[in-house]
């Protein structure tokens, strides 16, 4: 049978429809390479990847996965520290070694270590410190798009 106009027409809307749909499969992949999500992008919002899968619906934060596949948003990622252990012990110093801070880490919020010292808790700022220790969180590229309103104030990233 011979392609008339039609068919060709049809056959390429087809095709193109395919595609569309092809690309908007992704991958997610935790940074372990442990789990693997396979789905159809549905959307970007809030720093969470909205997925279509063969189990329905789910939702993954950005933070901790990759997206492979031609659907995934190009993301702005920035260096943070993340997962401190807290109630571990730290020491935490300035990078030319003037001030050198060890005690029990009782919190780490928007880039700031508070620790338990012997004078009392002292606050520190991630950002010209170092830390070494059990307690010590590391480091990480997150997107920008995952990070709270907060966070991203305290960093001053608005």
């Amino acid at each position: 049978m011979a392609t008339t106009p039609t068919h060709l027409s049809l056959l390429t809307g087809a095709a193109l429809v395919a595609s569309v749909a092809m690309a908007q499969q992704v991958v997610l992949t935790s940074e372990g390479g442990e789990l693997e999500l396979t789905g159809r992008l549905i959307s970007f919002e809030n720093g969470s990847y909205q997925l279509e899968t063969s189990i329905g619906p789910i939702e993954v934060s950005a933070d901790g996965v990759t997206c492979t596949g031609d659907a995934c948003p190009e993301l702005e990622r920035v260096d943070l520290l993340v997962n401190a252990r807290i109630g571990a012990t730290v020491e935490i110093s300035t990078e030319t070694n003037q001030v050198q801070v060890i005690g029990r880490l009782l919190s780490f919020e928007n880039q700031v270590y508070t620790v338990e010292t012997k004078l009392g808790s002292l606050e520190l700022p991630a950002d010209g410190t170092r830390c070494e220790g059990e307690g010590c969180p590391e480091r990480r590229a997150v997107p920008r798009a995952a990070l709270s309103a907060d966070l991203r104030s305290a960093l001053g990233l608005d």
